[in-house]
Order: C-alpha cells, then sequence, then structure tokens
C-alpha cells in the first residue's frame, strides 16, 4: 500500500507518493523489484488527496502513477471514477497496458489464470 507522503527528493511537490510514477512505478516496481506485486493507494478520500484533488482525478493519478488498485471510501465517488478511468483511458493518459499489467497484478493475487 502506498500512502499519501510529500517525499522530497523524489515526489514532485504538492503530489503525493501515492499519485507519483516516480515512488510506484520508478522506486517501488522498478528498483525494490515489486514489478509484479499488486499495488495499492491509501484511501483517496482521505483530506491528504481531497485538499487537493477530486477522487476520481486521484484514481486516474494513482493508475497511471503503476498503482493496481486505488482505494475509495464513498460509493458515492465509484460512477466518477470510473467515468474519469474511461475518459483516462480514451484520452490516452492511461495505456490499455497499464490496465492490463493491473488486472494481471489482481488476477494473480487472487491466483486466477490470465
Amino acid at each position: 500500500m502506498v500512502g499519501h507522503l510529500d517525499v522530497p527528493g523524489l515526489t514532485e511537490p504538492g503530489v503525493p507518493a501515492s499519485l507519483s510514477p516516480a515512488a510506484i512505478t520508478d522506486l517501488l516496481r522498478g528498483e525494490l523489484g515489486y514489478d509484479d506485486a499488486l499495488v495499492f493507494t491509501d484511501s483517496l478520500s482521505m483530506g491528504a488527496i481531497t485538499t487537493r484533488f477530486t477522487v476520481a482525478e486521484a484514481a486516474v493519478q494513482a493508475i497511471a502513477a503503476g498503482a493496481d488498485i486505488a482505494l475509495i471510501a464513498s460509493l458515492s465517488d465509484v460512477a466518477a471514477v470510473i467515468d474519469a478511468l474511461s475518459a483516462a483511458v480514451v484520452d490516452g493518459r492511461i495505456s490499455t497496458e497499464r490496465l492490463a499489467a493491473a488486472l494481471r497484478h489482481v488476477f494473480a493475487a487472487k491466483q486466477i489464470p490470465c
């Protein structure tokens, strides 16, 4: 699970680790070797996120950054998150390869062949 920490020297100013490609893709998956691990964000409904981003935009940024599962606390955010993720795939902010990798990680954790 990646938390919402601002890490000077790693993350861009104002971008928490949970939304940062440098933290998730480069450090966690790359340097530390967790390429095939299932990566969750901390809840995107927390104040550390919602004071700077909408839950939907945070979910897009988290998945694009390399997280596999973007946690949200309220069912009322689900439709907006799905819409934002769909739009991000259409406009290229999230690649189909990134989604496929996320699905592989989820399926592997559940021991479902893919």
